[in-house]
């Protein structure tokens, strides 16, 4: 199913964010300076008009999700589609370029449904950034709620920014191997689902929530920016696959209370990925058990995790009581 372009007129707070950060990072070219910024930071609130009720189907349905079992909510890996502005608020000030800015990843503690039909009530601030002088990580925390129910939804957006190093500068401190180690899917990870994603699963996934970053898209900017091709957004991957766990790995009844994942990979599009998980409620999407992941994390529900069974001894030998 197309996703129906009209859905661009939906998004029009996100897109003005998303010129907001070009002209912010072309002002800090022009007027360089260090900004005085201190952590945590302020709160910014913001009240915005409740969601489109097609655009709320069309957006569950393209990631695989049945609209008809979020009568009355949004789906709390929707929120891509509203946290643009607020999110520029709290890095607006940073002193960094944010057109170097990545998806690091995103954790959502979810705590009650987000009521369908009534206004969003979102509170956001920057609670602090680590820099080791090769990148930093920003970290924002994100309320989610309406007037009914005002603690919906907790995220923490964690976005990556690399840091240039000097000529001659030698590695900061804490630049190890182990640092660079890729991400992979364990050999003994259960593949649950499988998906086929290409360049229009990211033009769709930019129609119905509006982050039409070009690198998402447009083949020339992605290559221009050293890729093969357009990369699937993350918040896609990760909506993706909280629906193939909701369906293959929870069961009836059981809710999400957690879902935590780190971007490990650009998915470069198109490419055919499965989405594995374990015993122990972790979650990777790569291509194959071995091979790199594109995402990790791990979930928690509502129900108790199943505890491995304890490893059995070796029965002792009989004796016939004899010295």
């Amino acid at each position: 199913m197309a996703v129906p372009t009209k859905y661009v007129l939906q998004h029009g707070a996100t897109i003005g964010t998303l010129g907001k950060v070009a002209v912010e990072s072309w002002k800090r070219k022009l007027f360089k300076g260090q900004r005085q910024l201190t952590t945590p930071g302020p709160e910014y609130t913001r009240t915005l008009p409740p969601r489109n009720p097609e655009l709320v189907r069309d957006f569950i349905a393209a990631m695989g999700g049945n609209p008809a079992e979020y009568e009355g909510v949004l789906p709390p890996y929707f929120f891509p589609q509203w946290i643009f502005a607020s999110s520029f608020d709290t890095i607006k000030d940073i002193p960094y370029s944010l057109l170097n800015l990545l998806n690091g990843g995103a954790r959502m503690e979810i705590h009650e449904p987000i009521p369908a039909g009534e206004e969003l009530i979102v509170r956001a601030h920057l609670e602090n950034i680590d820099d080791n002088g090769r990148r930093a990580v920003v970290h924002q925390i994100l309320e989610h709620g309406t007037k009914s129910v005002p603690h919906a939804l907790t995220t923490h957006l964690y976005a990556v920014i690399p840091l240039p190093r000097k000529k001659g500068e030698p590695k900061p401190a804490g630049e190890s191997k182990k640092d660079k180690e890729k991400a992979i899917v364990p050999p003994d990870a259960r593949e649950i689902a499988t998906m086929h994603v290409t360049e229009g699963t990211a033009l769709d996934f930019a129609k119905l929530t509006g982050d039409f970053n070009p690198i998402h898209w447009v083949p020339p900017y992605a290559k221009a920016s050293g890729f093969p091709n357009t990369i699937l957004h993350g918040y896609c991957t990760m909506a993706r696959s909280f629906e193939r766990i909701r369906r293959h790995v929870l069961a009836e009844g059981e809710k999400f209370t957690v879902f935590d994942v780190k971007f490990t990979k650009p998915l470069v599009l198109p490419r055919d990925v499965a989405v594995f998980v374990d015993d122990e409620r972790n979650l990777y999407v790569g291509e194959a058990k071995g091979s790199d992941a594109f995402m990790t994390g791990s979930y928690e529900t509502d129900a108790p995790a199943k505890k491995k069974p304890a490893k059995k001894s070796a029965p002792k030998k009989k004796t016939n009581g004899h010295a």
